[in-house]
């Protein structure tokens, strides 16, 4: 390209008069200022081809980082089914218990219960139990965000729905579980100390005095029968419950939010 513009430089100053001083300065500063010209134009073609190579280098990176980015959206949402899964479980057991309050028996839970028994079901685990944190693995997204190459992506939609499943949905999914694990230890407190004459034994002669068999058939029908008169207990259990389906509700808008990430 420089030799191009050379060429034609060279015959413009070929077409310029000759033979006089004045004419042989004006031939040299044609010849210098063509040279700077081509100097110029040479520098804007390399700054024009390195911007091209350092853009293919950017959009390279920005396609790799997308679908790695999207393969870990794809792990959240796997994640997320097996918690809308166990949660559905957990809120159909918790609304049967507190409809049948007035009535709880444990032969009734037997037999209304049975579904649920079939997977190791426990009612007053139900009631108190655990609940897993949702901790899907961030590791690219926040790698991304640690060293600014989120910013290369072009699809703001894109980086905006990550932003809401990650800082919003994620965290907020979290601070209900830590609410409901609060809970669950509030329950847990409450059952040992309402009900230990139920598990406690205080004839016997072991240090624990804990009832032998004490999830007996007959524990638990002693414990359903005086839970009826517990209104404490059912308002936690209430509380709890709307944890549960406040926590499925987020689960399930997380998964719109990935749903449309791996759509774009």
């Amino acid at each position: 390209m420089i030799s191009f513009f050379r060429k034609i430089r060279q015959k413009l100053l070929q077409h310029l008069p000759a033979g006089k001083a004045g004419n042989r300065i004006t031939r040299y500063l044609a010849y210098a200022i063509g040279e700077i010209f081509l100097v110029v134009i040479g520098i804007l073609i390399a700054l024009q081809v390195n911007n091209w190579n350092e853009n293919n280098k950017t959009r390279s990176k920005e396609q790799i980082l997308v679908a790695s980015l999207k393969e870990e959206a794809t792990l959240a949402s796997e994640l997320a089914d097996t918690f809308i899964e166990a949660e559905e479980t957990n809120i159909s057991v918790l609304e049967l218990m507190l409809k049948k309050w007035p009535d709880l028996t444990f032969d009734l839970i037997k037999g209304e219960f049975r579904p649920f028994q079939e997977s190791n079901f426990s009612p007053i685990f139900n009631m108190s139990g655990y609940s897993q944190f949702f901790d899907p693995r961030m590791d690219v997204y926040n790698a991304a965000v640690s060293d600014g190459s989120l910013s290369i992506i072009q699809d703001k939609r894109l980086t905006r729905r990550l932003d809401a499943l990650y800082n919003y949905s994620v965290p907020r999914i979290n601070e209900l579980m830590n609410e409901e694990y609060l809970l669950g230890q509030s329950i847990n407190e409450h059952i040992a100390v309402r009900y230990q004459h139920v598990f406690l034994d205080n004839t016997l002669k072991d240090s624990l005095k804990v009832r032998p068999n004490l999830w007996s058939e007959d524990t638990y029908e002693v414990l359903f029968k005086e839970f009826r008169e517990d209104g404490v207990l059912k308002y936690k259990l209430a509380h709890r419950l709307e944890l549960k389906r406040s926590r499925l509700l987020l689960i399930l808008q997380a998964k719109d939010f990935i749903a449309t990430i791996n759509s774009d």
